[in-house]
């Protein structure tokens, strides 16, 4: 591969920026994880995906959170 062809592939990849949650962010998920659907989550959680939604529950399940249902 030349220089040309390694910096266009880095032109055209997507750029992530992750944010740490936040307090407030986790304990709004805490809530209404399960008595909202996919879309009013995403609107509650401005910047998160769905995926990263599950994620971030998933990991706080694991650390002993319990989500109301």
């Amino acid at each position: 591969m030349t220089f040309n062809v390694i910096s266009h592939i880095i032109l055209i990849m997507k750029t992530y920026s992750k944010k740490p949650w936040s307090i407030r962010e986790r304990m709004l998920l805490k809530e209404r994880y399960y008595k909202s659907s996919e879309e009013e989550l995403l609107n509650i959680l401005p910047g998160r995906t769905y995926n990263s939604i599950r994620k971030q529950v998933s990991y706080l399940r694991k650390r002993g959170w319990v989500f109301s249902a």
